[in-house]
């Protein structure tokens, strides 16, 4: 393998700066700016995409417990049980926060989709902040923005060939489930 004028190979400069994206997330972590609308984009609507939606959006036909988080409106009201599962401002009290703590209800239902501590903490600062949801192309301009940063928030973006989608092609990971890059 053809080496540098500073004695490194291609492959370990790749190496380095992946290393270097890692363990410098922290500094671009902390200058990010933060708004509960921006939270909600970046952050809890992917989740509740990634984690929720296969049961509780999409074909109206197959929403399970009559319970839908398509949008802000449904996402309150919550299901069949007649309980609301958020109410603004409050994350003592209904049913969805209850349900990703695996108290009451066990949501997502497969432990192995289970919500991280961190995942949850993220959930409830939105609820606390009134559960805001921007327009959908609101929403769209902020998670652009985000995805500027390789390491944010939400995690770090791993550039690919892209996807069948955007949701795939900007994707982010934990830092410690890349551990192949360490």
């Amino acid at each position: 393998m053809r080496q540098a004028s500073n004695g490194a190979t291609p492959r370990s400069s790749v190496f380095l700066v992946t290393v270097l994206l890692l363990h410098g997330s922290i500094a671009v972590v902390a200058s990010e700016p933060s708004s509960p609308p921006r939270d909600f984009a970046v952050t809890v609507w992917p989740l509740l995409e990634q984690k929720c939606l296969g049961c509780h959006g999409g074909d109206p036909d197959d929403i399970k417990g009559g319970y839908r988080i398509d949008t802000r409106e449904h996402l309150l009201a919550g299901g069949e049980s007649g309980e609301l599962a958020v109410i603004p401002g409050q994350t003592d009290t209904g049913t969805l926060l209850a349900a990703v703590r695996w108290q009451d209800l066990e949501m997502p239902p497969k432990e192995n989709d289970r919500l991280t501590t961190a995942q949850i903490a993220a959930v409830k600062a939105w609820v606390a902040a009134g559960a805001p949801w921007p327009p959908a192309d609101e929403i769209a301009r902020l998670q652009a923005e985000a995805n500027v940063n390789a390491t944010s928030t939400a995690g770090v973006l791993v550039p690919t060939s892209g996807g069948t989608s955007d949701t795939w092609t900007t994707r982010r990971y934990a830092p410690e489930d890349l551990w192949a890059y360490q």
